[in-house]
């Protein structure tokens, strides 16, 4: 842990922290692209090269064995997945923001309590759980 504190003690102000980590966030999210690619790049390979094994596809890509079979499963990937507590679904949850936000342009105060019964109304078809305290 001291190896961090010191590579840390030369960044004085909480700007230098902030963009370390904005570093570090866009380093993340092109490493997170680049094994997309590498992914895919590996089953497209398998798939059209007939001599090629999923051992040495992982191993020419540098991919994990059990992500390569997962994504040739077609598995969605965790990251991607849907939260199983949501009470709306993705377009729901869509439709409503872009209500919302052209509500807002039209100059229409929203309050919470609107937004709740909209919710609450789509909620009441699917005779999913209500929001808020009831």
């Amino acid at each position: 842990m001291s190896r961090v504190y010191e590579r840390l003690a030369h960044f004085s102000t909480r700007r230098d922290l902030f963009d370390l980590d904005t570093r570090f966030l866009h380093y993340n999210n092109m490493f997170i692209q680049i094994q997309k690619g590498r992914i895919a790049l590996a089953i497209k390979a398998l798939r059209t090269t007939s001599r090629l094994s999923v051992r040495s596809a992982t191993k020419a890509y540098d991919i994990l064995e059990s992500t390569f079979y997962n994504r040739i499963k077609s598995c969605t990937p965790k990251a991607e997945e849907r939260n199983a507590q949501h009470n709306l679904i993705s377009t729901e949850e869509e439709t409503l923001v872009q209500y919302i936000l052209d509500l807002d342009s039209r100059g229409f105060p929203l309050q919470l309590d609107d937004i709740q019964s909209m919710v609450d109304l789509l909620c009441k078809t699917y005779n999913a759980k209500l929001v808020g305290k009831q």
